[in-house]
C-alpha cells in the first residue's frame, strides 16, 4: 500500500504536453534583430514537478531558421550576399523555477512566472551536423483546468559552433573575430500541458 501511494502521488506531478510557436536564427547575418525571419515551430514535452518551485522537463522540438545578407542594409553584407535555410530537431533537459508557490496538484496558486535553463543537442537537417546547445529564457504558466496548464515562452539556444549559418564570421576570410563568435537561435510559442493522472482525493460526485 505503501509503495502504491508513493507511485500514484509521483504520477500526480507528471506531466505531458504539446508546443507550437516560432523559430528564428542571431548569428553572423542577422547579429541582433529579434524575430527575424520566423518560422513555425513545434514540439512535445514531459515535466515532473518536484514541488511547487522547481520541475524538470524533457523537451523534443522541430522548427526552422534562416537568414539573407540582402535583408540588412549594411554594406558589407550586401557585398557578400549569403543565406541560408535549414531545419532543426533538438532535444533538451531543462530545469524550470517557478517565481510564486505553482503546483498543478493543488491549485492553491493558478499562474506563475518562470525561468528555465539546461542542456540539449540539435540536429541542423540540411548540414547534417549536430551540436551541443545551451536552452535559457522566460515564461508564464496558468493552470486554466484542473489538470490542464498553458504555458507562455521565449527562450535562446547557445550553440557551440559558428557554422548554423555558413558564414564562420562576419568580415574576410582572413579575419579573425576578437570575441567568442557563435551563433545562436531562438524559439518562442505556447505550450498546453495535461497531468495524466489525478489522485487529489475529491470525490467526482461532489466535485
Amino acid at each position: 500500500m505503501l509503495f502504491f501511494s508513493v507511485s500514484i502521488f509521483s504520477q500526480n506531478k507528471f506531466e505531458m504536453g504539446i508546443f507550437a510557436g516560432t523559430s528564428y536564427y542571431l548569428g553572423d547575418i542577422n547579429p541582433s534583430r529579434q524575430f527575424y525571419s520566423v518560422a513555425p515551430s513545434f514540439g512535445g514535452t514531459m515535466r515532473y514537478n518536484f514541488n511547487n518551485r522547481y520541475a524538470l522537463r524533457l523537451n523534443g522540438l522541430y522548427g526552422g531558421l534562416s537568414g539573407d545578407d540582402l535583408d540588412f542594409n549594411n554594406e558589407f553584407q550586401q557585398q557578400r550576399a549569403e543565406f541560408f535555410n535549414t531545419n532543426f530537431f533538438e532535444v533538451d533537459l531543462q530545469l524550470e523555477f517557478n517565481f510564486m508557490p505553482f503546483l498543478p496538484v493543488d491549485n492553491k496558486t493558478l499562474f506563475s512566472p518562470f525561468v528555465y535553463s539546461g542542456i540539449g543537442y540539435s540536429l541542423l537537417l540540411a548540414r547534417g551536423n549536430n551540436q551541443l546547445i545551451l536552452p535559457m529564457g522566460i515564461g508564464f504558466k496558468y493552470s486554466f483546468r484542473r489538470r490542464l496548464t498553458l504555458n507562455f515562452e521565449w527562450g535562446f539556444r547557445k550553440t557551440f559552433a559558428d557554422n548554423l549559418d555558413g558564414v564562420s564570421n562576419f568580415g574576410s576570410e582572413d579575419y579573425t573575430s576578437a570575441f567568442h563568435n557563435n551563433d545562436w537561435y531562438s524559439v518562442a510559442g505556447i505550450g498546453i500541458s495535461f497531468r495524466l493522472f489525478d489522485s487529489s482525493g475529491n470525490c467526482p460526485v461532489y466535485e
